[in-house]
C-alpha cells in the first residue's frame, strides 16, 4: 500500500504507524471512555500506569509520525 502511493523514504514511517494506529484503535479509544460495560470494569481498572504511559508513548510517537508525513507535503502542493 504505502510503496505504491508514497515516496519510498516514507514507507518505514508508514509502515510503523499502521500498527500503533492497530493497537490504539477504536475498541481501545471504547474502552479508555467507557471501560467493559458487559464485565462492568471501568478504563482504571483496565489501564494500569504503565499499559497507559505504553499508550501515551505510541500515541506519541504516532504523533510524531505524522507530523513529519505533513511535512514532506507542504499545503500548498497538491497531494495524492
Amino acid at each position: 500500500m504505502a510503496h505504491q502511493r508514497f515516496p519510498a523514504e516514507l514507507s518505514p514511517d508508514l509502515e510503523r504507524l499502521a500498527p500503533i494506529a492497530d493497537t490504539l484503535g477504536i475498541d481501545v479509544h471504547v474502552q479508555i471512555d467507557y471501560g467493559l460495560e458487559e464485565q462492568q470494569l471501568t478504563p482504571w481498572e483496565i489501564f494500569d500506569e504503565a499499559k497507559a504511559r505504553h499508550m501515551v508513548s505510541l500515541a506519541e510517537e504516532a504523533l510524531s509520525i505524522a507530523q513529519r508525513l505533513i511535512h514532506h507535503y507542504p499545503t500548498n502542493q497538491q497531494t495524492l
